[in-house]
């Protein structure tokens, strides 16, 4: 049963904050704070919610994601490998390049698995020349996927038996099974088709209750699949193109989101006046903390 609640249940945060792609948030524990990425502006941002404090490191080249790392600082993936950023200094070192080819791609979404791998994909054209990769401890990197075109959401089930993933243009969810020890997938197949007019499928998160949340840029919503992948909720936001999301907050239970503004009509801007905000839901389920790599 699908339980659609409207866009009065999601809340804009920091309202002066707007990002042309508000991308991969995750939840700063040691701070209370949200972090993000802007790859509009090429910039890594962090708010403590609470204060109101605002930062932002830019990069100065294309970023698709952050994470945080055991060592301190964090990680991030930028056009054509993933570096290490110092809060204090805002200096990036390389920790591994990544081999685009003659292609005209670069990194995009990441996500670290419990034990801190880093599993992060690329996009660009042309479409099936991306590639996923997995990156240990050891900074070595290793090829899990080719014929990718827009890597996506990544996440994993509360047992870490199963790996969610998303390439967009394909307009699904795939799932793997998992190999927590080694750090292998397996047995690739659908897990959710998303209808035509629900948007394209962005970035996803995974709650305690194993309920997998996807973003869905051009959709303004998120949408709550059950482990079984039947549509459970689908929360309306007020912004067009939905980005990704992640739990958040002192005990995990606030969903935070991110969303885009740019490449919006002039009609979809004013129907949308909040496109590119950071926004929160309650959805009455925690989520999990984030695993900070381990490298």
């Amino acid at each position: 049963m699908v339980d659609s609640e409207g866009s009065s249940s999601v809340v804009r945060l920091a309202p002066e904050v707007t990002s042309g792609i508000g991308e991969s948030p995750f939840w700063d524990l040691s701070l209370d704070a949200l972090v993000w990425v802007d790859i509009a502006s090429q910039e890594v941002r962090r708010i403590q919610l609470q204060t109101g404090q605002y930062e932002a490191w830019p990069v100065g080249q294309h970023i698709g994601a952050v994470l945080p790392r055991a060592s301190g600082g964090m990680v991030v993936a930028l056009g054509d490998g993933f570096g290490a950023l110092d809060p204090v200094d805002g200096s990036i070192q390389l920790l591994a390049p990544v081999d685009v080819g003659d292609f005209n791609v670069r990194l995009n979404d990441c996500q670290c698995d419990r034990v801190g791998r880093i599993w992060g994909g690329t996009e660009g054209q042309p479409l099936h020349s991306a590639r996923l990769y997995r990156l240990e401890a050891d900074h070595s990197l290793t090829e899990m996927l080719k014929g990718v075109s827009v890597s996506n959401g990544i996440g994993w089930s509360p047992d870490d038996r199963l790996m969610y993933y998303i390439d967009s243009p394909e307009r699904r969810v795939d799932v793997f099974d998992y190999d927590l020890g080694k750090g292998e997938i397996a047995n690739r197949r659908p897990f959710v088709i998303i209808p035509s007019d629900f948007g394209i499928p962005d970035g996803l998160c995974v709650d305690e209750a194993g309920m997998v949340w996807v973003a869905l840029f051009g959709g303004a919503a998120l949408a709550r699949y059950t482990p079984a992948g039947e549509l459970d909720t689908k929360v309306a936001v007020p912004a067009l193109n939905v980005t990704s999301c992640a739990f958040g907050g002192a005990d995990l239970s606030s969903l935070l989101i991110t969303t885009a503004s740019t490449g919006m009509t002039a009609i979809q801007q004013a129907k949308y006046p909040d496109a590119g905000g950071l926004f929160v839901y309650h959805p009455g389920v925690c989520g999990k903390p984030p695993t900070a790599y381990a490298g």
